[in-house]
């Protein structure tokens, strides 16, 4: 076979292996579009991206690309601060007419991403083992970082690894033609994404940098491509509305990475235990796994002579991607570790990436890929080393499997219920509606009734934002304890849980009436 036939095999094992691990866990039942079970019920975030993209399908197009003003009534909000994927939601904003009403495509987008992460994998793998035990074994490996599965239980939009993956694939053909136009490419995919690979593609470009300079390459051709990747920056950030969205969201280093993540499995069953963690650090995840610990382990026996002479000179800049996702702050278990004092500017400036706990996910695979590279450069003992590599992808499935089964019994059987909404209530709505209005509430609760009004074409005042945006659209935001009745609409219902004060002005408001139920009002035109 040649070397071409034997590449594409391990193209096909690789994505057929990927394929078939994601839907035996995630199951074909939640892939198909009609199915919402899963994203209403299944916990995490995934219910607010679908509500997200539930309000974006209905709202009108207007001249703020991913932006709708029927959720967050009457603020608005985008798509890309309720993390709801943007590239899926304008594909199928452009096909609304042609799918049925009852529509998510987070199975979808979830099996998209394991396929294309397998093939880069594949890619990466061939080009720099040439042999296809190491490049299935490290393509299984790929599939098998913990870190993906976790995401796909609670923020399926940041399972697209196959970005980072994309970046590296770019990083080894940088003296090709379509280098450039692929970072462009791939950095304006990633604002449609999610924002928080940015930095890590960022990383991996600093390193094609690296490896630029090292080959002596021409200095405009080393500066064309962080110029290509900031040109596609700067025009997605204005073309998809970036620029109108509020930057922080909260305090650098609230929601950071322990600085024993890598071996930490925190919260999902391992064969080592778990070690202590701040409270707020679980968005730091980061377990590599054993098998993986295995592969770097054999990497530094094989390659003992040359190991760290390849990757000394990406040691600093690692090291600095670690500092970043730890923030400036570090701590080892509850251990203070360091502290480093930040300008008020950069802090505020840093304070972007209030989730900074994810920015190393790149590093997963660099090591790797760097680890399979190195063993495939041993010239003797090929049998061996190939049986070695797929011991690991072994251990590593050993490791995981307890998770694994605790994730599919999990897609299998969603338990998150949202709050089913009582017939009296619903009976109650005038068949006029167009605005919905809720106070602060169960969140369950709220869920519920932001969920009616996407399925009925209202306008709903709430939604969990990962960030604000400026009032492009203007309007009087709801303060449910200080509405007037001459704020109400007669286009407009009013909901009061008992945990809200209800003003007494409006039990008599002329053409308005208050319906009682056990645990909350309803202000309604008669």
């Amino acid at each position: 076979m040649s070397d071409s036939g034997k590449q594409k095999l391990c193209l096909c094992i690789g994505c057929l292996f990927a394929l078939a691990f994601i839907l035996l866990i995630y199951t074909p039942a939640n892939v198909d579009p009609g199915n919402t079970n899963w994203v209403i019920n299944g916990g995490g975030d995934n219910l607010q991206h679908y509500l997200g993209w539930r309000f974006f399908r209905n709202s009108g197009w207007n001249r703020y690309l991913l932006f709708m003003q029927n959720l967050n009534y009457p603020a608005g909000t985008s798509v890309i601060v309720t993390d709801s994927n943007p590239l899926f939601c304008l594909i199928f904003k452009l096909m609304r007419d042609f799918i049925p009403d009852q529509f998510q495509f987070s199975g979808i987008w979830i099996v998209t991403s394991y396929v294309l992460l397998a093939f880069f994998a594949s890619l990466i793998l061939w080009k720099l083992t040439g042999k296809i035990s190491f490049t299935v074994a490290g393509t299984v490996m790929s599939v098998l970082n913990p870190v993906i599965l976790q995401r796909a239980l609670i923020h399926d939009t940041l399972t697209a690894h196959w970005i980072i993956l994309a970046s590296i694939w770019l990083l080894l053909n940088e003296n090709k033609k379509w280098n450039l136009p692929g970072w462009f490419i791939l950095t304006g995919l990633t604002l449609l994404v999610h924002f928080y690979f940015i930095p890590m593609i960022a990383f991996v470009l600093v390193l094609q940098c690296m490896r630029m300079i090292k080959q002596h390459k021409p200095f405009l051709n080393i500066a064309a491509v962080p110029a290509a990747f900031s040109l596609s920056l700067l025009m997605g950030y204005f073309l998809f509305g970036y620029s109108h969205i509020l930057p922080q969201s909260g305090s650098f280093g609230e929601l950071s990475m322990n600085l024993n993540a890598f071996f930490n499995p925190d919260s999902i069953p391992a064969l080592i235990g778990p070690r202590e963690i701040l409270s707020l650090q679980y968005e730091g995840f980061n377990y590599w796994g054993l098998g993986l610990f295995g592969l770097i382990l054999l990497g530094v026996i094989v390659g003992r002579k040359t190991f760290f002479d390849r990757i000394s000179l990406y040691l600093v800049p690692a090291i600095l991607l670690v500092i970043l996702a730890a923030s400036n702050t570090g701590y080892f278990d509850t251990q203070l570790i360091y502290h480093i004092h930040l300008p008020e500017w950069l802090y505020s400036l840093l304070s972007i990436f209030r989730s900074s706990g994810r920015l190393v996910w790149c590093l997963y695979y660099l090591v790797l890929f760097s680890s399979l590279s190195v063993i495939s450069e041993k010239t003797g003992m090929k049998s061996v080393l190939s049986s070695l590599i797929f011991v690991c992808a072994v251990l590593q499935v050993i490791d995981l499997q307890v998770f694994i089964r605790q994730c599919a019994d999990r897609f299998r059987n969603p338990t998150n219920q949202i709050t089913e909404i009582s017939g009296n209530i619903i009976d109650k709505m005038p068949e006029n509606t167009v605005h919905l209005y809720s106070s602060d509430g169960d969140s369950r609760t709220v869920d519920a009734f932001a969920l009616y009004a996407a399925d009925h074409d209202l306008t709903f005042n709430k939604s969990a934002d990962a960030r604000g945006i400026e009032r492009i659209y203007g309007g009087d935001v709801f303060v449910p304890e200080e509405l007037t009745c001459s704020q109400l609409q007669t286009d407009s219902v009013y909901l009061y849980f008992s945990n809200v004060v209800f003003p007494e002005e409006l039990n008599k408001c002329e053409g308005f009436e208050v319906i009682e139920f056990d645990d909350m009002k309803m202000i309604r035109p008669r």
